[in-house]
């Protein structure tokens, strides 16, 4: 069963008001092409009997939200949505409707996605790398982040289940520094699973085995020091 994004492609999912001539000052859809991305979702394994409000959402996030990864110096736009309520960077300004990069949303059932597209990119010579090695460094602080920002701020207990998709990955290599680079064989990897506790040793273990995951993709298995510098 594929794990699809909360929202269809080409949705709107939030709008803002670009000041600029040649946008003509006029609120501007922000959109996400769902075509390369990797996402985290967490889900409360008991559904809620009072589903959040939108405003309550939004300030959440305004006050403390979980940090968008990649990191960048810039604040993020945060806003109520049809879904609840999001925080965002954009990723291409040039364009009509404005692409978002990276983006944290909250859903009034209570789950929270980590969605972004900012891993894969060009080398010098042009080859397409996705910097798996970066991302599961990040991935160790979005499972943390999000995870205590839903037993802290959101008040929901853990277990929670978890979900993680990456797609667009056939025909870019994986790469990580010190590493040899593999080529992606399969398009999409999935797993779903569950985060018991935010022990390090438990957040590991579910990084460890996304990272099977995708090397697994190339056909080939993770090199023994790939996580040395985490342990």
């Amino acid at each position: 069963v594929l794990i699809l994004l909360f929202f269809p492609e080409g949705r709107t999912l939030a709008t803002v008001r670009w000041r600029r001539i040649r946008d003509g000052g006029k609120d501007q859809k922000c959109v996400f092409t769902p075509y390369k991305y990797y996402s985290v979702r967490m889900i409360p394994k008991t559904p809620l009997r009072n589903p959040f409000q939108k405003i309550e959402l939004r300030n959440f996030l305004n006050t403390e939200g979980p940090r968008i990864y990649p990191l960048t110096s810039r604040p993020p736009i945060i806003q109520a949505n049809e879904y609840g309520a999001i925080s965002f960077h954009i990723y291409d300004e040039t364009a009509r409707p404005k692409f978002i990069g990276s983006l944290v949303q909250l859903l009034e059932n209570g789950e929270l996605w980590s969605v972004t597209c900012r891993y894969n990119m060009n080398a010098l010579d042009n080859k397409k790398l996705a910097w798996v090695r970066w991302f599961a460094t990040d991935l160790h602080n979005i499972l943390y982040s999000n995870g205590l920002f839903m037993k802290q701020i959101l008040g929901i207990q853990m277990p929670f289940d978890l979900e993680f998709r990456a797609k667009g990955l056939k025909g870019l290599w994986l790469h990580w520094t010190g590493g040899e680079d593999h080529q992606f064989i399969d398009d999409v990897v999935e797993w779903k699973g569950e985060l018991t506790d935010l022990k390090p040793e438990t957040i590991h273990r579910v990084c460890l085995i996304i990272s099977e995951k995708l090397f697994d993709a190339t056909g080939n298995a993770v090199p023994d020091d790939f996580w040395r510098e985490e342990e």
